[in-house]
């Protein structure tokens, strides 16, 4: 039985009367005792000691001294820390009496009301719970530090080891009690460690993920460290150091598979190109009269074109794209057909001035280039091809008549793949790009009965609101249960805000944060920068909001911090529905600035290294309507434990004021 989850509230009586009077078994069941067991001698006592339900040990009647001392005696050899009680004839003064309180027993009169000796059970039984969960977590520390293999240590605030590990490779954890790295290692990167460590502890820093390489020993290594606190008072640091060497071998493999890859796929292009260019030219030295002849000229375009998609997606082959700067869709979309035009097929642009995708122009033009030919493939003589936005996304339309066609129904289907004489290449291409980036594609009927492409959750715009009237944050409170509250100050001087909360998380059903806000009537546009966050949890999160209410079923959009998983987005759209979090891939050095704008109904997200330069990573329809409470939010996603934030630079604007 774990004393964590099953805390031991058992009272055991001993006496030679027997069972306890009913009034003293009444009186202890009024109070923590869980339940009273009864033994009649010293021996039966220990026996039943032992037992791990039982959290306090009653002798009842006027026990001798050697009688007294042979129970203690026998309780302790069962359980050193269990408390013993006398419920004794005598008034606690004389011989036996200092005897038993030399043996650490209390001792209360039986004279005395039953409600004293309730009193002094239920101070030993949360005593005794106390010493046995220190015991039990002491015990799972030392587990965890013997038997996961993991180089994990404590050390206090001058950097000296306070308990160590005992790993392969790592120090003799006797040895190493109470010194320093430079102490323990006769090398410099000792003497950067410790500096390292003493930036954490005197700062309050987390060094996440440090890579060290050892070229003696051909050795890479990871650590974290992390303050210790105790109270709130900082005692030191935790760190844990991990040997990734394979993961770093792999890492090297990988980048040579890349690279030969990239090689690879470079040489495929040259060679196939080259006989193309031959064939092609060929071809044109020819009559092009002969049906067959002109199948074969489209074929060899189709091969050609094929190549260069292929060599384009091939050039992030391995590597997932990380983002970087939106493309621009008109942009795009007029490039695109420049390429893909065919016959008298005619483009139009349909309200995407200000719109921008949130991928990699590359990525954008594939996608737009193969939905174009496979929309100017009707059976409408000189068809038009539309692309428009919608609410989280754009649309590839055309004026033809084929929606029925099964290539086309299939297409939104998981496991689409080209028929074998090549046809659905183009889809096929659009299907896998819409995966990569978990987007989503839907097919259906355009206005005049041909196809209308609907490419979904990947749609941002690029002008943010312009600077209006000043707002200042005017009210702190707890959205949702915090067990262990919340609390919010501003430093004048500093321009930062302090907030602090628990709270289970912002994710789902659950709504749970400090919130620090100012209520706006119209657009607003709110920034700041996140320029610490206490990592009590991977998704602790601090950062910007913007919700409808202050209720828990409020809809909410929001940006924001998290000390493992990078900049964090939060939104829930309607009334009571699930929230959503999508988390940003990073580069090195991650964002810490962020950004909200309200445009209507519509909430946009906002990342910056410096607060100068945005990038709009996202944009959410959210049911916004009329006022609504803008600024900064906390969850610590632990219940009971809070972490601390600090904002600089708080801005609120609302749109179109002075």
């Amino acid at each position: 039985m774990s004393v964590l989850l099953e805390p031991p509230a058992a009272v055991l009586v001993a006496g030679p009367s027997g069972a306890p009077s009913d009034s003293v078994r009444s009186a202890l069941l009024d109070g923590a005792a869980s339940e009273v067991r009864t033994a009649s001698d010293a021996a039966s006592a220990g026996e039943a000691a032992a037992e791990d339900e039982v959290a306090c040990l009653v002798v009842a009647g006027a026990p001798s001294a050697p009688e007294a001392a042979s129970v203690c005696d026998a309780v302790r050899d069962a359980d050193d820390d269990l408390p013993v009680v006398f419920h004794a004839e005598s008034d606690g003064e004389g011989p036996i009496a200092d005897l038993l309180s030399g043996l650490g027993a209390t001792v209360v009169p039986q004279s005395a009301p039953n409600e004293r000796l309730r009193e002094a059970v239920d101070g030993a039984l949360a005593t005794y719970r106390r010493r046995r969960i220190r015991a039990e977590e002491s015990e799972m520390l030392r587990a965890m530090l013997d038997q996961l293999g993991k180089s994990i240590y404590f050390k206090d605030e001058d950097g000296r080891i306070v308990h160590h590990a005992d790993v392969g490779g790592g120090p003799d954890p006797e040895n190493a009690r109470g010194k320093t790295d430079p102490e323990i290692y006769d090398e410099e990167w000792a003497i950067e460690s410790y500096e390292r460590e003493l930036e954490v502890i005197e700062e309050e820093r987390t060094l996440v993920d440090y890579d060290h390489y050892d070229p003696e020993a051909d050795l890479w290594t990871r650590t974290t460290k992390v303050p210790w606190r105790d109270d709130g008072e900082v005692r030191g640091l935790i760190g844990i150091t991990t040997d990734v060497t394979e993961y770093k071998r792999r890492e090297r493999e990988l980048d040579e598979l890349q690279r030969r890859f990239d090689s690879f796929v470079h040489q495929l292009r040259h060679d196939l190109k080259t006989r193309l260019q031959i064939a092609v030219g060929n071809l044109a030295a020819r009559e092009a009269d002969d049906d067959r002849l002109a199948a074969v000229r489209r074929s060899l375009a189709d091969i050609d074109r094929i190549v260069e998609d292929y060599g384009r997606l091939a050039n992030r082959s391995i590597d997932v794209d990380r983002g970087g700067s939106p493309t621009e869709l008109r942009d795009a979309a007029r490039t695109a057909w420049s390429t893909a035009a065919s016959g008298d097929a005619a483009l139009e642009l349909d309200g995407v001035d200000d719109a921008y995708v949130n991928a990699p122009r590359a990525m954008v033009l594939v996608v737009l280039e193969n939905l174009f030919r496979e929309a100017a493939d009707g059976d409408v003589e000189a068809p038009t091809v539309r692309v428009g936005t919608t609410v989280d996304g754009f649309y590839v339309e055309d004026t033809g008549s084929r929606v029925s066609d099964p290539k086309l129904a299939m297409l939104a289907q998981d496991g689409y793949a080209t028929a074998e004489d090549g046809s659905g290449h183009e889809l096929s291409l659009v299907k896998e790009e819409i995966d990569r980036h978990l987007w989503t594609l839907s097919v259906g009927e355009s206005p005049e009965g041909g196809a209308r492409f609907e490419v979904g959750n990947c749609l941002i715009d690029a002008v943010g609101l312009g600077d209006g009237r000043s707002v200042d944050l005017d009210s702190a409170r707890a959205v949702g249960d915090l067990e262990a509250g919340g609390e919010a100050d501003y430093d004048d001087e500093a321009d930062r805000w302090r907030v602090c909360a628990d709270g289970s998380d912002v994710f789902r059903q659950d709504n749970d944060c400090y919130f620090v806000s100012a209520t706006v009537e119209g657009d607003v546009s709110v920034r700041a920068k996140v320029a610490r966050l206490e990592p009590v949890a991977d998704l602790s999160k601090a950062g910007l909001m913007i919700r409808q209410s202050f209720a828990e079923q409020a809809p909410y959009g929001y940006v924001g911090a998290t000390p493992a998983r990078g900049t964090e987005l939060l939104w829930r759209s309607e009334p009571g529905a699930d929230g959503r979090s999508r988390h940003l891939e990073e580069e090195a050095v991650p964002f810490d600035w962020y950004r909200l704008d309200r445009s209507g109904d519509e909430i946009a997200m906002s990342v910056s290294l410096d607060g100068e330069r945005w990038q709009r990573v996202d944009r959410r329809a959210v049911a916004t309507d009329g006022p609504v409470h803008v600024g900064l939010a906390v969850c610590s996603t632990v219940v009971g434990e809070r972490c601390e934030a600090l904002f600089e630079n708080v801005e609120i604007r609302e749109a179109g004021g002075e």
